[in-house]
């Protein structure tokens, strides 16, 4: 994918770039100067001497080790020096102390390979089997109070007994005053102990959140490799923490070493996945990850640990932190270069922890100190630190999609619901609108099959026989087609009880004429049933048809109509009985039809269900119609 550098992308980035690297430096001050008591400084060199048995006699002789960089007094003696005066090496420190009374303590910046303290010949502390890593206290700082019964005025003599294999250790150490000291003791195994296994269980946390969760496939590659670097991350802090000390030694060193060095390649592979160019360098990650994994068992099987002075595992962890870490923050400073999405928080952690790695192993080679603070030097380990800000910010971020993405469903489904709503109005109004054309076409159907049917035959009698009382019934059977009409829109929304009261306020003027009284009576449960229009005028029809047939045949002086529920259990179900009081109909006349046909053909077209039975005295003619749903 091409992309444009523009001023403001580079300026962007430098700030991103630099920022991240001066946020390192500042937990890296804040950890340090926190961990720090402050006292007299430490001294350029301490004496050492070698004994067989921790004892300084007169007859030993007396080695003066500088402070190194590292900082610590660290001499390596030779084979003929052990062989001459012993393996065991014991540093004689002087310190003066001007007031006994005032509580008093030493720190010492690690305990790593100290067996034994002594103040002025009395012992303060000894190794015991609870000492992790054949120290007193590991890697973590140490601090002792001086019992005032111990002190002496003035210059007091303090012995610190090491007898690593390879080298005799000294770590930096403060003399002061006890408060500040044991405040410094408790920050530094706050850093370097108390938050390594926060940072431990948090990734595991994180890991198994990460793990969990089902990930769009797009997100798979990043979600992998962030997973990657949390176990990767994880491992190594339990190898700080010596979970691993309990195998054998050939495989405890080998998962040491395999553990020192996947963090770095786990670190390149989040790099190259979070800015979408995993897919050119899948092939170099993988074999990045199989010699991690191979490394430490050839060095162990071989015994290639050290070559011309030179610890090849100590120069692997190196190399591959210092190159993988350079390799990692130009890939995030390129992805700060062509802008962010919704990342900028997970970066920075990103680039914070690489900042960290990196000066890790840089302080290995070049010994730094605080920029600006040139005696506050770096005494332990800042990465593992760095693992609970990466951990909880997963977890946050992993957190924030989940929000998010709860978010987006909501917004889509409340957008979905609108939409919904909408189409389906639309559908109504639709609808609405067919229904219309629909009933205009049966309407228009009906007009032209009624009435213009009746126009035409009026018509053809007209020109065949221009009678005036012809044409007058002809006009008013036009007429009677045309209110029908009418009068079937207007119930258009109305139930069938108000639709039938119209037409029968029609139809007791014709009755009343031909000197018949119409009277209606209906159920209360009928009063909510409705028909269409074009329903309506086919029942307007029937009944028209059954009207003439009371006027012209059946002599009767009242008529009756009536609207009332089936017997059945049928809802929207609706008898429309119109009796009369007439001379009736034979069955076989009823049979034969009458224009009773006609009028059962209307019935059908509806879906009714039309009947005649004779009423003793006179005609009943029963419709059965239903509501449609």
């Amino acid at each position: 994918m091409a992309w444009t550098v523009t001023p403001d992308a580079m300026l962007r980035t430098g700030v991103f770039v630099s920022v991240t690297f001066i946020l390192t430096w500042i937990g890296l001050w804040a950890a340090e100067s926190l961990s720090k008591p402050a006292g007299s400084p430490p001294p350029a060199a301490v004496t050492l001497y070698l004994t067989p048995d921790g004892v300084i006699t007169p007859e030993s002789e007396p080695i003066t080790v500088p402070l190194s960089p590292n900082p610590l007094y660290d001499y390596r003696p030779t084979q003929e020096q052990r062989d001459t005066y012993g393996d065991v090496g014991v540093f004689h420190i002087e310190t003066s102390i001007p007031d006994p009374q005032v509580p008093t303590a030493l720190f010492f910046t690690s305990a790593y390979e100290i067996e034994e303290v002594r103040l002025n010949g009395r012992l303060l502390k000894a190794q015991s089997p609870t000492d992790p890593q054949g120290t007193l206290s590991g890697f973590g700082p140490a601090a002792f109070v001086l019992p005032p019964e111990f002190i002496e005025p003035g210059v007091n003599e303090v012995v610190v007994v090491s007898s690593g294999r390879t080298f005799k250790s000294l770590p930096l150490y403060v003399v002061g005053a006890a408060e500040a000291v044991l405040r410094a003791e408790g920050w530094g195994r706050f850093f370097s102990l108390h938050i390594i296994t926060a940072a431990t269980a948090m990734l595991a946390f994180a890991a198994a959140l990460l793990f969990l969760s089902d990930w769009r496939e797009a997100e798979r590659p990043r979600m992998v490799a962030l997973l990657l670097v949390l176990v990767t991350w994880a491992l190594r802090n339990l190898s700080i923490l010596g979970a691993f000390d309990f195998l054998p030694f050939p495989l405890a060193r080998m998962i040491t070493y395999a553990v020192s060095y996947l963090p770095v390649v786990a670190l390149v592979h989040l790099a190259l996945a979070w800015t979408s160019l995993i897919e050119p360098g899948r092939r170099l990650i993988a074999l990045a990850y199989g010699f991690c994994l191979a490394a430490p068992v050839l060095i162990i099987l071989l015994d290639l640990r050290r070559i011309g002075g030179v610890s090849i595992p100590w120069m692997l962890d190196n190399g591959l932190t210092i190159a993988g870490g350079c390799t990692a923050i130009i890939l995030f400073a390129r992805h700060a270069l062509i802008g962010f999405r919704h990342d900028l928080v997970e970066t920075v952690v990103f680039m914070v922890c690489t900042w960290a790695v990196l000066i890790d192993k840089a302080d290995n080679i070049f010994h730094l100190t605080v920029p600006f603070v040139p005696d506050l030097h770096l005494t332990f380990y800042f990465a593992p630190v760095c693992g609970l800000l990466l951990g909880l910010s997963m977890c946050a971020s992993v957190s924030a999609q989940a929000t998010r993405a709860r978010r987006v469903v909501q917004d889509m489904n409340q957008t979905l619901e609108r939409k919904l709503a909408e189409r389906e109005q639309q559908i109504r109004s639709q609808a609405r609108q067919v229904a219309v054309v629909d009933e205009r076409r049966r309407i228009m159907r009906d007009m032209h099959d009624g009435l213009g049917a009746r126009l035409t035959d009026a018509l053809v009698r007209l020109r065949k026989n221009p009678s005036p009382i012809e044409m007058t019934q002809d006009i008013q059977s036009a007429l009677d087609e045309l209110r029908l009409t009418v009068d079937s829109l207007d119930s258009a929304g109305e139930t069938l009880a108000m639709a039938i009261g119209s037409f029968r306020q029609r139809a007791s003027e014709r009755l009343n004429a031909a000197g018949i009284e119409l009277s209606m009576e209906y159920d209360e449960a009928v009063s909510q049933v409705r028909l269409p229009a074009h329903d309506v005028l086919q029942v307007f029809r029937i009944l028209q048809e059954a009207t003439t047939n009371i006027i012209r045949h059946s002599g009767a002086t009242e008529a009756n109509l009536m609207l009332k529920c089936c017997q059945e259990s049928d809802e929207g179900c609706v008898d429309i009985i119109l009796s009369d009081n007439g001379r009736g109909l034979p069955d076989a006349a009823i049979r034969k039809g009458l224009g009773l046909q006609n009028m059962e053909s209307r019935a059908r077209r509806i879906g009714a269900e039309i009947a005649f039975e004779p009423a003793y005295p006179g005609l009943r003619m029963r419709l059965r119609v239903r509501e449609r749903r």
